[in-house]
């Protein structure tokens, strides 16, 4: 599955938990919970959509699933800094018109 690298504003609580290692749905859900105020449903949400993007993904140890990073924190900002670039040529290129 190809990465889509973009990560939104929300994803990112998420996504530092995960930089700092493996994680179960429940221990994410007591973090999240207490940091942002997030449900359990939130979360879990957030995690099925950030799996689908290729951006983490999990494993599962009897029936809990553990879940991890898949893009590392360089590729995330490697991403944003080129849709950054690509932003400013845009204003640049639309200014002189």
């Amino acid at each position: 599955m190809e990465k889509h690298l973009s990560v939104t504003q929300g994803e990112w609580p998420i996504m530092e938990l995960l930089w700092e290692g493996p994680k179960t749905l429940m221990e994410l859900v007591s973090i999240l919970s207490e940091q942002v105020g997030w449900s359990k449903s939130t979360i879990t949400t957030m995690v099925r959509r950030m799996d689908d993007k290729g951006l983490i993904t999990f494993h599962t140890e009897g029936r809990t699933k553990v879940f991890c990073a898949v893009a590392s924190r360089e590729e995330v900002a490697k991403h944003a800094d080129e849709i950054k670039d690509r932003l400013q040529f845009s204003q640049v290129s639309n200014s002189g018109t």
